[in-house]
């Protein structure tokens, strides 16, 4: 690959409160829940980004039953409002 500038875009780190209890077994990050050995019985997501979101919907479409909680009153505000009915 050539080019006069290239940017590595490597992504963000997830955001861990020190109030939240992160034990990597029960309490996870956007990055501890790849390497889950076994699909939960279910799953509550704290956060309606794109990432949140995402993972809300992977966990879904592997019958896991998931919780997506978001403290605003929107979501993903740039996606059409339609869609975002839809998914609610």
């Amino acid at each position: 690959v050539s080019a006069a500038f290239i940017l590595i875009a490597c992504g963000t780190r997830p955001f861990r409160p020190d109030y939240v209890p992160f034990d990597g077994v029960t309490v996870l990050d956007s990055d501890e829940i790849i390497e889950l050995p076994k699909l939960p019985r279910s799953l509550a997501v704290i956060g309606a980004g794109v990432i949140g979101v995402e993972y809300a919907t992977i966990f879904s479409a592997l019958d896991v039953p998931v919780t997506l909680i978001e403290p605003r009153p929107t979501f993903l505000d740039f996606i059409d409002k339609e869609l975002i009915d839809e998914f609610m």
